[in-house]
């Protein structure tokens, strides 16, 4: 534990010190409905031992994520309203949000037992292994860039902007049951259709609206350097970096600069590729179950 908390203190994230709890039982519930999931599958689904075992993987996966996405949509909902962090959106913290952040925070700590794990900080660290499983580049970015960010409200520094991030979410329960539509026999149906429409505004209005605004208000908050400070940057760097950056370093305003292009640019190219798959089930001659990527 000593070490661990001298890691903590290295890393300037002390903090997470007092939520490493929620984080190995958050852990462990995803881990518990991942295991749930594959079990019923052998017993419920027919020919589930002959599938791939890419797509059993994903199928117990999505069942995780889908319920992740959930909860901790509703839990992060009440740190838009919360004093600490609203009031001061740049450095605030609060012991609710450092709780939901570790929710979704959580560690691969079943990684070589069962190759998964889950949750809200766990959940990317997760995500970003079951990525390099599947070998989605896009899904490595998102990964890396969501757990650094969360990582990093542990500083604190933009706690209030991991619920934003959060939101994000709300599309995945959408996002995994057109997957699943597919992968069970019921490509192009009823359910699918309509699904497909609650995919499609959601995530436009959950990533490409609400996301864009708030990233813009996120980027807002910091203290960019106007024409006369860059020109005696080009003499003085340091001495500028000294009188405007003192609390916020240069390094990280351009990682959540370049953070938040890469992310925002990515929801835009899966939102072009989500109307593209939805189009592709409901055309004449649409896609045979099975066929579909993953896309968010």
């Amino acid at each position: 534990m000593s070490a661990a908390m001298s890691l903590l203190e290295a890393l300037n994230l002390q903090r997470l010190a007092d939520h490493w709890r929620i984080v190995v039982v958050s852990a462990l519930v995803w881990q518990g409905i991942y295991l749930a999931t594959r079990w019923m599958a052998w017993r419920g689904i027919p020919n589930f031992k002959n599938w791939p075992k890419k797509r059993q993987v994903d199928l117990c996966t999505r069942s995780a994520s889908f319920v992740n996405a959930i909860v901790v949509c509703a839990l992060a909902v009440p740190m838009f309203y919360d004093p600490a962090l609203y009031q001061d959106k740049l450095w605030g913290y609060s012991k609710y949000g450092g709780d939901v952040n570790a929710v979704v925070l959580g560690t691969p700590i079943f990684f070589k037992v069962y190759r998964q794990t889950i949750v809200s900080s766990g959940y990317f660290l997760w995500d970003i292994y079951i990525s390099l499983q599947l070998g989605d580049i896009g899904f490595i970015i998102h990964g890396v860039a969501a757990c650094t960010v969360f990582l990093l409200c542990y500083k604190p520094f933009v706690m209030y902007y991991g619920a934003v991030f959060i939101m994000w979410e709300l599309s995945t329960p959408f996002l995994n049951v057109h997957w699943m539509c597919d992968k069970l026999g019921m490509t192009g149906g009823t359910l699918q259709l309509v699904n497909g429409v609650l995919l499609l505004i959601v995530f436009f209005g959950s990533r490409l609206v609400f996301g864009m605004y708030k990233s813009f208000e996120f980027l807002s908050e910091f203290p960019l350097p106007s024409r006369k400070d860059l020109s005696e940057w080009c003499f003085s760097p340091s001495a500028l970096m000294r009188a405007r950056y003192e609390e916020i370093p240069v390094y990280m305003i351009v990682l959540y600069l370049a953070m938040n292009t890469v992310l925002n640019t990515l929801n835009v190219y899966w939102f072009w590729k989500m109307i593209d798959s939805v189009r592709r089930r409901f055309s004449a001659g649409g896609d045979a179950p099975g066929k579909a990527k993953k896309s968010e």
